[in-house]
């Protein structure tokens, strides 16, 4: 999971499909790649937006491909039924 500016955009001529674009997407996705089984693998960004609200474990410095090492945190699930929403602004 990663935050940060993004493109959106629809594809398409007759059947419409909505997408977004941009290094956050691909960040995300290589986080995505690079995490653990059962855990949601965070950029330091999102871990310290959400760390007064989840629990989160260091995993270092990752390796993420076309970005180089970047810090990275797990959140492993929890029952708690807690739903955390935050509006965030931009830069």
């Amino acid at each position: 999971m990663a935050m940060g500016p993004v493109v959106g955009g629809i594809i398409g001529t007759s059947k419409f499909v909505y997408d977004f674009w941009g290094d956050t997407v691909n960040e995300a996705s290589r986080m995505e790649s690079s995490g653990v089984p059962g855990a949601t693998q965070v950029t330091k960004p999102i871990h310290d937006l959400l760390k007064s609200d989840f629990r989160f474990e260091s995993r270092g410095k990752v390796y993420l491909k076309g970005k180089g090492e970047a810090e990275a945190f797990l959140h492993h699930a929890e029952n708690t039924g807690r739903v955390c929403i935050r509006d965030v602004d931009g830069p």
